[in-house]
């Protein structure tokens, strides 16, 4: 018996971005293994921030 998808899964995915569509073909360890990187990431960019702002404080502006 094959079943059809349902309507609005196609106009759903319709209107995704095409990372996002790529997201979805992803399995759980490569899904794992990008959200590591990107946290990684995202820590540089705030502890450059962090430090930024100690630079500033400590110059009194």
């Amino acid at each position: 018996m094959v079943l059809d998808k349902p309507a609005n899964e196609s106009k759903r995915k319709a209107g995704l971005h095409p990372y996002l569509e790529e997201l979805m073909t992803l399995d759980i360890q490569e899904l794992w293994d990008l959200a590591s990187s990107l946290d990684k990431y995202l820590e540089c960019y705030m502890l450059a921030g962090v430090q930024m702002n100690i630079g500033v404080a400590n110059q009194g502006l």
